[in-house]
């Protein structure tokens, strides 16, 4: 299976350098309309950054910064081009890897001849409702990690420093997060929630490092899909200085 790795790397490259992808004259629509053999390295990246979210630029939570990429079956593509490349699969072990990666992650199937996704009933992938579940990457970061205490010139230290202040009289925001898991959820258009069916990574019991986390919903049960008449979704994230929130119009679900 693909690394989330490869994807967290991808992702922080964006963030950093792609921030104008888009004046190079390429949309997320355009390139998901072609061929994924047609995609170029920067098509990819520009599937992975339209989709995911981010709040490093949001005032209200200076110190958790939180970058959020859903598992799109384009998203899922895109990473799996990325993989081709790096590790020289020939297109059938590309094809073996896709095979997985898409049942275990959303219940869909990919029929190779025409290159196109097919669900568990055996017809062609139109709309997010024929999806059983949808996997997110979550990366946490700390800003206020570690203390950054400020030094004063000692007068009578020939150009040496002295801290402002002891370190237990400093604190850092170092958050809790032995109960992460309870405090993410996904919000449709009618204000229900569900919560997640596993969340994976998480390495410590406090926010300091920074911790990358796999968060899998169950979209769908005999009866009902969450995402029925519903055209943006809600990732929430609680607990921390404020509620992190981030929108992800359906539209995109492809």
């Amino acid at each position: 299976m693909i690394s989330p790795i490869a994807l967290k790397n991808s992702f922080l490259f964006l963030s950093l350098v792609l921030v104008g992808c888009f004046y190079f004259g390429r949309t997320y629509d355009d390139i998901v309309q072609r061929p994924s053999h047609e995609w170029s390295s920067l098509d990819c990246e520009i599937i992975i950054k339209s989709a995911s979210k981010d709040n490093l630029r949001d005032q209200n939570c200076p110190n958790i910064k939180v970058m959020a990429t859903p598992y799109y079956p384009s998203v899922v593509t895109a990473i799996g081009r990325i993989s081709q490349r790096k590790k020289s699969w020939v297109e059938t072990e590309y094809q073996k890897q896709m095979d997985t990666i898409f049942k275990d992650l959303s219940g869909l199937y990919m029929e190779w001849e025409t290159n196109r996704l097919v669900d568990p009933r055996g017809n062609y992938f139109r709309n997010f409702q024929q999806m059983d579940s949808l996997l997110f990457l979550l990366i946490f970061h700390n800003m206020s990690w570690p203390c950054n205490i400020p030094f004063l010139i000692n007068p009578g230290g020939f150009g040496t420093t002295v801290p402002l202040a002891k370190s237990s009289d400093w604190p850092c925001y170092v958050p809790d997060i032995s109960n992460l898991e309870q405090r993410i959820m996904l919000v449709n258009d009618k204000n229900k929630f569900i919560m997640p069916k596993y969340v994976w990574g998480r390495k410590r019991n406090q926010l300091t490092l920074e911790e990358t986390l796999l968060v899998m919903f169950r979209l769908r049960n005999d009866t009902f899909h969450f995402l029925e008449g519903t055209n943006n979704m809600q990732l929430v994230i609680k607990g921390f200085e404020t509620d992190i929130t981030f929108d992800f119009p359906l539209e995109m679900m492809k």
